[in-house]
């Protein structure tokens, strides 16, 4: 159909790539997150209580420069778009969907890489697509 074609010439739907998965023995799976550019970003899959909970980066780097914070340490490089944020959550998650056929959606807590707040607008677009019913329906 035209809308069809008009959607996928005029909206970029690649996601991120997973680069590494590293599984700890408590459960907790740690990813490598790759983006278009060739940055990486980290994401973490968290068990608690029968669920999971995936801890997202908002920033590639930080500018806080935490003295005890690796991620710190390397200075921030840019911030990701709403896009890429939930191109990490829908990678993560497809990911644990494939693995565990019975797994609910994962919440979502922003941790990882990056302060959120200095980033703002990008993660509100994002929470707005995590949230809405016609997207990816978090409540």
């Amino acid at each position: 159909s035209k809308l069809i074609t008009k959607l996928q010439e005029e909206f970029d739907q690649t996601l991120p790539t997973i680069s590494t998965v590293h599984e700890s023995s408590d459960g907790t799976y740690k990813f490598m997150i790759r983006f278009q550019d060739g940055l990486e970003v980290e994401s973490v899959l968290i068990p608690f209580h029968h669920r999971y909970t995936i801890c997202l980066s908002t920033q590639v780097g930080c500018a806080m420069n935490c003295q005890f914070c690796y991620t710190g340490l390397q200075g921030l490089k840019r911030h990701l778009s709403a896009a890429e944020i939930v191109g990490e959550y829908m990678v993560v998650s497809n990911w644990w969907k494939a693995k565990k056929t019975e797994a609910l959606m994962p919440n979502i807590v922003f941790m990882g890489q990056g302060e959120p707040l200095h980033n703002a607008e990008e993660v509100k677009r994002a929470i707005e697509v995590f949230i809405n019913p016609h997207g990816i329906n978090l409540g």
